[in-house]
């Protein structure tokens, strides 16, 4: 049990329980995926698309063809992520221990550089204000927000500009939707 780690671009996630259910073992799929593994827990594979999209297509195809439904049995983790982020997922429920240079991460959250906020002197205290919520989580190097639902998204964005923080360089805001079964952590991409 534990976390893998995926790729910022085109990473395939699919669960060990469902390809057990098919009848399919993890070198059957390795070889149907190139040999692209990536990392693997008990519970995930991980397996990264070296060409991007059309491969990541192509291999989607290639596990729905097995009888693998896509945001069921498998995930593809596609995004234009900043180069100071790194990702790790767990299964949902799995109470393996996480990491401490690792911190949460959901759909519609903001994650920030905590030297970003240092460097334009922006508190904790004032991001509560803006999110209208206490951090999600938090290490070291990093925080994480998730606005409370009766937040504009615009004005948040125009609310941490007028900070002169950066979107990428100082902050990045995950619009990639999560299956329920996974759970989301991002780190120093050294560190993963």
């Amino acid at each position: 049990m534990g976390t893998v780690r995926t790729t910022n671009f085109y990473g395939m996630l699919v669960k060990v329980d469902s390809l057990k259910s098919i009848g399919l073992n993890i070198s059957e799929v390795n070889d149907m995926m190139d040999n692209e593994l990536l990392d693997q827990s008990d519970e995930l594979l991980s397996y990264y698309s070296s060409i991007g999209d059309a491969q990541a297509d192509y291999f989607s195809e290639e596990l729905e063809r097995v009888g693998l439904k896509t945001g069921k049995d498998f995930f593809v983790f596609r995004g234009d992520f900043p180069d100071w982020l790194a990702f790790k997922v767990a299964l949902q429920g799995n109470s393996c221990s996480i990491e401490p240079h690792l911190v949460r991460f959901e759909y519609g959250s903001f994650v920030f550089r905590k030297k970003a906020l240092l460097k334009h002197s922006l508190s904790e205290e004032r991001l509560i204000e803006i999110f209208g919520n206490k951090a999600l989580d938090s290490n070291l190097d990093s925080t994480v927000f998730k606005p409370n639902p009766e937040k504009n998204p615009d004005e948040i964005f125009k609310l941490l500009s007028s900070h002169n923080l950066e979107f990428v360089d100082d902050f990045y805001e995950l619009d990639v939707e999560i299956p329920d079964w996974l759970r989301l952590f991002v780190g120093k991409p050294w560190l993963c």
